[in-house]
């Protein structure tokens, strides 16, 4: 269930003085190294699926979608944010056109974060849909847990995580979102086909699929 609120300046920039903006995709900065002998990264695409009443185009932006990843690897427990929002920019990773591409009736955008080698996994899920001054949120659960590990300089890559929406009315008769579903999907190939395009010193980066060990939620 999409849960609705209103958006207010105020609200935005304590926020961003509180420093709670997710940090933008590690793939954006070319110039730096994106595994080493401690670290690895975390591939996704993350996307949408427009509804019937296209909702996403007509009405809304395009969404803002995260996944809270938390380390299992002891220490201080790491809590690191994928996310197609960057440093409070609703658009945020939608602006890096080198990674986003048309799908079936939307859009999937592929993000990239170096981390610390380790175990992980994905602890909650969150959406986010902006129309005019209202915000429509939702927090999709996952039927089945995604745990996975990263190794050093290596990639892992932990799927394509699609929204799928279902419209309803608002009492003016107007097309609003209703319902969501978070689909995690394994694109392993065309996703790392899209990195090693456009890194392509990662062609010879061993990829790990953490999909390939479970069924796809």
């Amino acid at each position: 269930m999409f849960s609705r609120s209103c958006v207010f300046v105020v609200a935005l920039v304590c926020s961003m003085l509180a420093g709670c903006a997710a940090p933008h995709s590690d793939l954006l900065y070319k110039d730096r190294p994106m595994v080493s002998e401690k670290e690895g990264l975390i591939v996704a695409s993350l996307g949408y699926r427009n509804s019937e009443e296209r909702l996403v185009n007509n009405v809304m932006q395009r969404p803002a979608i995260h996944l809270a990843v938390q380390s299992k690897s002891g220490g201080t427990a790491q809590k690191i944010q994928v996310s197609t929002q960057a440093h409070m920019f609703a658009q945020g990773a939608w602006r890096d056109e080198d990674y986003v591409r048309p799908t079936d009736s939307g859009r999937r955008v592929l993000v990239g974060y170096k981390v610390p080698a380790g175990n992980y996994e994905v602890v909650e899920q969150r959406v986010e849909l902006y129309g005019g001054s209202m915000t429509w949120s939702a927090r999709p659960q996952r039927r089945t847990p995604l745990v996975f590990t990263v190794a050093p300089g290596q990639i892992t890559y932990i799927g394509a995580h699609v929204l799928q929406t279902e419209s309803g009315k608002n009492w003016l008769g107007m097309a609003v979102p209703a319902q969501a579903r978070l689909d995690t999907l394994d694109e392993f190939d065309e996703d790392m086909g899209v990195l090693r395009r456009v890194r392509p010193e990662l062609r010879d980066a061993v990829a790990n699929d953490a999909l390939r060990v479970r069924k796809p939620d």
